[in-house]
């Protein structure tokens, strides 16, 4: 495999609500170190040690209070040759698919987000 895209995008006009949002970056604020958490781990689990980091950080709403990150990008190139593609932003209009994995002979494409999450609140 050469690239692994993975991504939480969603559309949220106004900015990102609660501590998220008026949290300053920081102090943990913002979209990185709430889902890019994630994302950063799974990449890490899947496709071992990093060798380099982008990352393009970007703050979309327009209020004064807060310095939050809203749409980020983070580039992981892993000692395995895989390169990690990982989004994420409250601000997209139209998301993209939530995994995109792309071989030398194949591909696959997953949308929409796991089932367990609305399932596990259903009961």
């Amino acid at each position: 495999m050469h690239t692994f895209e993975s991504r939480f995008e969603w559309w949220q006009p106004g900015g990102m609500r609660g501590w998220k949002g008026q949290t300053a970056i920081a102090d943990g604020g913002g979209i990185l170190f709430d889902l890019g958490t994630h994302l950063i781990d799974q990449a890490l689990q899947l496709f071992g040690p990093v060798t380099d980091v982008l990352a393009d950080i970007n703050r979309r709403d327009t209020r004064e209070d807060c310095d939050a990150d809203e749409d980020t990008v983070i580039v992981l190139r892993h000692a395995s040759g895989t390169s990690s593609r990982l989004t994420m932003s409250s601000v997209a209009a139209l998301p993209g698919p939530r995994l995109r994995v792309l071989g030398s002979r194949a591909g696959y494409v997953k949308h929409g987000l796991d089932g367990q999450e609305p399932a596990l609140k259903n009961g």
